[in-house]
């Protein structure tokens, strides 16, 4: 090789030799950036979802809450039939009817309760009996247990 030819390379390479490191860094600032943004949506994803499971399992707590509290209160309607006590029971079962249960009730459980209701207020004019409004408290209850049963709550985003 001569040194004309020789000259001629070592300036193409010095030419050449930093816009292939620019382009070298620019193409790495690119990843880099790339990762941290896909960095930042995985675990914005991952507190979204953490943020719903825990919501979730917040309101299957509070349907467990006002499902038991909705078998106290059918209870004692039912134990109190015949009873002057009767009248005040249904009416501590209509706050529960027309109370936390509105939030979270699923669509069998809310016919289930209009049911029961009415077969309450049958029996209180003296329409229906008390066979039949144990019947209509059995089929409420089996109705909320088989809700919770069906809909189990989210597992525990603290573990996930």
């Amino acid at each position: 090789m001569n040194e004309s030819t020789k000259r001629r390379w070592d300036v193409r390479l010095g030419i050449a030799t930093p816009i292939i490191t620019v382009l070298g860094i620019i193409v790495g600032v690119w990843q880099f950036n790339s990762g941290e943004r896909n960095k930042v949506e995985v675990e914005n994803s991952l507190v979204e979802r953490r943020a719903t499971m825990e919501f979730e399992r917040k309101l299957w707590l509070e349907r467990l809450e006002a499902y038991r509290n909705v078998a106290k209160t059918t209870g004692r309607l039912v134990a109190s039939a015949g009873r002057p006590e009767f009248d005040e029971n249904l009416q501590t079962f209509l706050s529960a009817y027309w109370g936390t249960m509105i939030f979270v009730e699923d669509p069998e459980v809310a016919a289930a309760m209009k049911a029961f209701y009415e077969e309450a207020l049958d029996y209180r004019t003296g329409f229906g009996g008390e066979q039949y409004l144990k019947i209509r408290a059995a089929k409420l209850l089996e109705t909320c247990r088989s809700s919770i049963e069906h809909r189990p709550p989210p597992s525990n985003p603290a573990t996930d």
